[in-house]
């Protein structure tokens, strides 16, 4: 019993770690196709983009998500980790080309 209860935790384990450390991190739950990236920290040219503050304007601040609302925008704030895996999953899409993004 016991070594078979080791088996399954073990398997699991290794279905659940990432084939390598080079791997891009899973989707986001909520935005699995990824986010275009916002031009400004206020505005973006589509209905929802992601600012990813660490890599954008003067590298500090706080990166979100900006949303279009009655003309302005809201701001969400999230993780770098999630900005820049929002934007890196955007880029990936099938003809869609982020070289030369100015970012």
């Amino acid at each position: 019993m016991k070594s078979t209860l080791a088996a399954i935790v073990l398997g699991a384990s290794l279905l659940a770690a990432p084939a390598s450390a080079g791997d891009i991190s899973p989707p986001d739950y909520i935005f699995p196709r990824g986010l275009p990236h916002a031009p400004y920290d206020s505005e973006c040219y589509s209905y929802r983009c992601v600012w990813d503050a660490r890599h954008q304007g003067n590298g500090e601040g706080q990166s979100m998500l900006l949303t279009r609302w009655k003309g302005g925008f809201i701001a969400k704030p999230i993780s770098h980790r999630r900005a820049h895996r929002l934007q890196a999953a955007y880029c990936e899409r099938p003809k869609v080309t982020c070289e030369g993004y100015d970012d």
